[in-house]
């Protein structure tokens, strides 16, 4: 009896772990998509010149070059191009650019 009660617990102890990696996942998930949103609803604090040039047909390339930026308060600069910063990976650095970017489309 009590062999086949450990088996029955052991059984269901699989499916659990299961269903808490989905919920673990999902939170992920879902956090994640709120960032996503908060981004993308950001507005631009760029602001855009008076003598723009138009293009007549854009290519849909966008290419960034010494692009360098500081935060608020910053004493100097955090990011030494797009796609990386002197001070660690630059994930959260790219990301301030795109409402920016979007603007362009």
């Amino acid at each position: 009896m009590f062999l086949a009660c450990s088996s029955y617990v052991l059984q269901l102890m699989g499916s659990v772990r299961f269903l808490s990696g989905i919920i673990s996942t999902s939170q992920q998930a879902q956090a994640g998509a709120t960032r996503i949103v908060e981004l993308l609803s950001e507005r631009s604090l760029v602001q855009e010149q008076r003598d723009v040039v138009e293009l007549d047909e854009p290519s849909g390339m966008i290419e960034l070059e010494h692009v360098d930026f500081a935060y608020a308060g910053a004493s100097g600069s955090c990011a030494t191009s797009a796609c990386g910063s002197s001070r660690g990976s630059g994930s959260r650095s790219p990301a301030c650019l795109v409402p920016a970017i979007r603007r362009w489309r």
